[in-house]
């Protein structure tokens, strides 16, 4: 880990690197596919007709 990504103390100011910045989006928006991609075999089951007659 860089220094980009240590932790600040109370009555630090915040200032946020490019680089933690960016980290933070992109951990944020694997945490949400990965949320989806859960939850997508229940979808299929809730959304499944068992009985198609077509």
């Amino acid at each position: 880990m860089t220094d980009a990504l240590r932790k600040v103390r109370p009555g630090d100011p915040l200032v946020i690197p490019a680089l933690a910045y960016n980290t933070f989006v992109d951990a944020a928006r694997d945490f949400l596919a990965r949320q989806q991609d859960q939850a997508a075999p229940l979808r299929s089951r809730l959304f499944a007709r068992p009985f198609d007659f077509g």
